[in-house]
């Protein structure tokens, strides 16, 4: 069997759909010796491949050409079998036996959260994706009922496979790890951590407003540490620090690289996940990981991945944010358990099990 795999997504300042591919993809390497895979990018990956995973470059820059360019490698060069993508609508709509990754339907659910044309392509391109792609990927149950009840599309033809901790998070920490990230990034000794794109749907303002009303009790010197690229309105989240006079109190650090991520995730007092909408909460899964209690929302696909490790918050209230982080802040049994909660709700996850259930659907979609 012949495997075509769009891996630009994973040469980003990976998060989301690019996480789920680089991780998938390095379980593949180890579990399937058999199968041919041609992966194309504009660059080779920063992973190693097993010697059946052939890479082939397209260049130029990710866009709707570039897509077509990639079908047509894999279709007519290639002849590959079935093909694979976490991002691109059209290579669902042209491949014949294509199989795409709809990590979550946001422009649908909270439109006023997305660039407009983002909006728009997406309600145009779904419905056909969804018809013509022969099976479609979600991580969570939520964003799968979400598609069947509003597409009227079978049960079968979607499959849940959900993502797992990173690899990084297994990695061991040295004292050194814990000072070059301190001084790197300005870290205070006691903080609160956010991780992800800094964009709307994120709910960052709302945090930094509950983090200001958090301050007014503090007494131990809590800083608010924010890490993730900017997107979509960023600027709005600047502006909240600046006019709530927080700019000593919230760090801004900028995309944090993977080998950076544990030592600071390990620092931090608790993780708070403040958003309004996730197609699977991977940061939170970090967090547990790193053995840092979580604080979420446990709606939607969010409540669906942390289940009860988590202390609950509803995120479009200021107040009970603020109330979140006193809490975890002065209770150190709730601290505690919360952890453990935590390290035991990690271990429903698996990648090696989501890369062979996908390679299962490949085998399926093939026959």
């Amino acid at each position: 069997m012949k495997i075509g795999i769009d891996i630009n997504p994973t040469l980003e300042k990976t998060v989301g759909k690019g996480l789920f591919l680089k991780n998938i993809l390095i379980q593949l390497t180890r579990i399937d010796k058999k199968n041919e895979y041609y992966l194309y990018g504009i660059e080779r990956p920063n992973f190693e491949l097993g010697e059946n995973f052939t890479f082939i470059k397209i260049a130029g820059k990710p866009s709707f050409i570039w897509d077509q360019r990639c079908v047509f490698n894999a279709q007519f060069k290639n002849k590959v079998d079935v093909f694979f993508s976490v991002k691109s609508f059209y290579s669902a709509i042209s491949h014949p036996n294509s199989i795409i990754l709809i990590h979550d339907v946001g422009p649908l659910k909270l439109p006023s959260a997305y660039p407009q044309t983002v909006v728009k392509n997406f309600k145009n391109l779904l419905k056909l994706t969804l018809k013509r792609a022969k099976r479609i990927i979600t991580p969570s149950s939520v964003t799968k009922s979400y598609i069947v009840s509003q597409y009227n599309i079978p049960h079968r033809k979607i499959v849940k496979i959900p993502s797992a901790a990173p690899s990084w998070t297994k990695r061991k920490i040295q004292d050194e790890d814990l000072k070059r990230v301190i001084t790197k990034y300005t870290l205070p000794q006691n903080f609160f951590l956010f991780a992800g794109t800094l964009e709307p749907r994120k709910n960052l303002v709302s945090l930094i407003n509950s983090f200001k009303k958090f301050k007014e009790k503090d007494t131990s010197g809590y800083k608010l540490v924010i890490i993730g690229k900017k997107g979509y309105k960023f600027e709005e989240i600047f502006k909240a620090v600046i006019d709530l006079e927080l700019s000593q109190e919230v760090i801004f650090t900028g995309h944090v690289p993977e080998f950076d991520l544990k030592p600071v995730y390990v620092l931090a007092k608790a993780f708070i996940l403040p958003s309004l909408l996730e197609g699977f909460a991977l940061s939170a899964l970090e967090a547990m990981a790193c053995e840092i209690p979580v604080i979420c929302s446990k709606k939607g696909a969010i409540g669906e991945t942390v289940g009860d490790a988590c202390l609950e918050i509803d995120p479009r209230n200021v107040d009970s944010i603020a109330s979140a982080l006193q809490i975890i802040s002065k209770d150190k049994d709730l601290y505690e358990k919360l952890i453990q909660k935590g390290l035991k709700r990690i271990k429903i996850y698996s990648w090696e099990k989501s890369a062979k259930k996908l390679l299962k659907i490949f085998k399926e979609v093939c026959s």
